[in-house]
């Protein structure tokens, strides 16, 4: 049955291109109900065709993304990784500083007859920062479309004169087959992301260096995080303690306590030449040692997990 159109779109920040010759656009508009208008041989529409249409997977442990190139426009980009959200971006070769209001439809392909079009989602006003992200829920509708065999088609009004549309659409051309290894692939995720691990503090008991079953649990997150993500680049531990005893004596802990945690994290797999370690003794408390609660707390080591965040943590499957 042909799905009734139904008003409104999903309005984001959608930036313009620069080119040598002029670009227009136009809004697919669907007020009470009413179809758009029709492509013409004077609109740009920026489509994969059946030779060239591709979904590329990436994966790894900590995020899979799937990639489908636009010719002469860009590239639309499906993005999960551990611990976060599903994500959607819509990216050009020629960004522009200028941002324009973006509406996206889902219509039938052209070897499909049916003579229907209607909005994805209500609209939602996007950040200007970007050239068109969706979150999680319209990410969700955007993937069941595509998976309906769908073309999902972002239009926007021209920057300049608004007399001419442009379209970029995502095709569904072997989109499906790429979808289940994408599905797979989410499933395989770590449960735990960058943001759960980083900063890790693990305490220890008055005068002790061994690691408690918390303690070990977080340490085999790290490991398990640091070998999987290919932008860690250092692990960074920080031993201290409280003020019972002497200065002396809480230092040489504070370094016990250190190598203890290096030493685990060596065992999980973690390359020693990865990790750095400083000890602080009773130098560098957290809180006051005055009381059971706060000393409790200055017993402890520090991890800090370092990324570079200019290389690439994916590789292609």
């Amino acid at each position: 049955m042909t799905p009734p159109a139904k008003p409104g779109h999903i309005i984001a920040s959608f930036a313009c291109m620069k080119r040598t010759r002029l670009f227009f656009f136009i809004a697919l508009l669907l007020i009470n109900g009413s179809l758009p208008t029709p492509v013409t041989a004077e609109s740009l529409y920026y489509l994969a065709d059946f030779h060239t249409a591709e979904w590329t997977l990436s994966r790894s442990k900590i995020q899979c993304k799937l990639t489908h190139a636009i010719p002469g426009y860009g590239t639309a980009t499906f993005f999960h990784s551990a611990g976060k959200d599903l994500s959607f971006q819509l990216v050009t070769y020629h960004p522009s500083e200028r941002s324009e209001v973006a509406y996206l439809d889902a219509i039938p392909p052209s070897w499909n007859h049916r003579d229907f079009t209607y909005s994805v989602s209500s609209p939602t006003r996007m950040a200007t920062h970007q050239p068109f992200s969706l979150q999680r829920t319209e990410t969700l509708r955007l993937l069941y479309e595509l998976e309906k065999g769908l073309q999902p088609t972002f239009t926007q009004t021209d920057a300049a004169e608004g007399t001419e549309p442009l379209y970029v659409g995502l095709s569904a051309i072997r989109f499906r087959t790429a979808y289940r290894y994408f599905q797979n692939c989410i499933a395989s995720l770590l449960p735990f992301g960058f943001d759960d691990i980083n900063f890790s503090l693990v305490h220890f008991e008055t005068a002790k260096e061994e690691l408690s079953e918390p303690a070990q649990k977080r340490l085999q997150q790290i490991a398990e995080y640091s070998l999987a993500d290919r932008k860690v680049k250092k692990i960074m531990v920080h031993g201290h303690a409280d003020w019972v005893g002497k200065e002396t004596y809480n230092q040489a802990l504070s370094e016990k306590r250190s190598t203890e945690v290096v030493n685990y994290l060596i065992r999980q797999g973690v390359p020693k030449s990865m990790i750095q370690f400083e000890s602080f003794g009773e130098k560098l408390p957290v809180e006051s040692n005055r009381t059971k609660k706060g000393r409790q707390k200055n017993r402890r080591v520090k991890i800090n997990v370092i990324r570079d965040d200019s290389t690439d943590s994916l590789q292609p499957h």
